[in-house]
């Protein structure tokens, strides 16, 4: 696997699927262990999500994925993905990537946007810290006055009814944008691989619009000396 080649989203999608379908292997094969649920496999997603963007964009970024963030006024939080410009440290975009919408069937997911949409405002031009997983390396930033919160929804299978009316809804929020990659079959479905991928119907505007809105979301003032990436 070439990991530094430009990802389609059909290449994205064929990933999705094998991750989905190895987390149901056994780990322990030849013991006497028997898993029911498969392996959680959010964290993969988002790691691959931040692989595609990484591939489909310019080299000037940082991905920081599910780093617990400084917000200035609030508990650390913990974005799927940070998007920080190399040059100056400005973080213009935040990713929520979500497999699906199960966890909000019944109630939508337009009062999560909303509440980040809140959140994304209030935080605007204020500086953030984290710390690298594997080695704890302290790297410093600071938030655009342009920061964007990208929810980006795998799949529109098991989002329930309300999904059509929130998009509007989520429309007129200022700093949450709203993304679904995909309909038909969902790609965890139990079928062969092949099978999942002719049902799947794929949205690739709604990648063109994610990679396109982070290429051109590029107008922030430059902070006056700047900090450090990595201290």
């Amino acid at each position: 696997m070439n990991v530094n080649k430009k990802m389609s989203s059909e290449d994205f999608f064929s990933e999705v699927i094998d991750i989905y379908q190895n987390a149901r292997e056994q780990k322990y094969a030849n013991l006497n262990i028997f898993r029911g649920r498969s392996v959680s496999s959010s964290s993969e997603i988002e790691d691959l999500t931040a692989r595609f963007l990484a591939s489909n964009i310019s080299k000037k970024y940082l991905y920081f994925v599910d780093q617990p963030m400084k917000f200035e006024g609030f508990p650390t939080k913990y974005p799927d993905i940070a998007i920080q410009d190399c040059k100056n440290g400005l973080i213009r975009n935040l990713i929520d990537v979500k497999n699906d919408l199960g966890f909000k069937k019944r109630t939508g997911i337009f009062d999560f946007c909303e509440k980040w949409d809140a959140v994304i405002e209030s935080i605007k031009g204020t500086k953030t810290q984290f710390k690298l997983g594997h080695n704890k390396k302290l790297c410093e930033g600071m938030f655009s006055e342009d920061l964007k919160y990208h929810v980006v929804i795998v799949t529109e299978k098991n989002s329930g009814t309300k999904l059509k009316e929130d998009r509007k809804r989520v429309n007129e929020l200022k700093n949450v944008k709203l993304y679904v990659l995909s309909k038909g079959v969902h790609p965890n479905k139990y079928l062969e691989k092949s099978e999942i991928k002719n049902k799947l119907v794929i949205h690739q505007e709604e990648f063109e619009q994610l990679i396109d809105f982070i290429k051109g979301n590029d107008l922030s003032v430059t902070i006056p000396e700047p900090n450090c990436l990595l201290k």
